[in-house]
């Protein structure tokens, strides 16, 4: 019988990388001023932004952890965590 546990840590910490991002990205967009149109600028500025930093690193971190726990477990499990 394999064991699942480390995958499942695995997905469970994909989420959590995957939620902490979402709201790192949001604070850091929400302090720049709107615009109307595309504006290479502000991605300059978010790049810039350290909270927003953070969050593309976890983005990339909870990716890592989605591959991991995939190679171990079904699809739909990893996707619903």
């Amino acid at each position: 019988m394999k064991n699942y546990l480390i995958p499942m840590i695995a997905a469970f910490a994909c989420a959590i990388c995957n939620g902490t991002a979402a709201v790192l990205q949001k604070i850091s967009a929400d302090k720049e001023k709107n615009v109307s149109s595309l504006d290479a600028r502000l991605l300059w500025r978010l790049i810039q932004n350290k909270p927003y930093l953070v969050g593309i690193v976890l983005d990339f971190l909870g990716w890592i952890f989605t591959i991991f726990a995939v190679q171990y477990l079904p699809l739909f499990l990893v996707e619903s965590i």
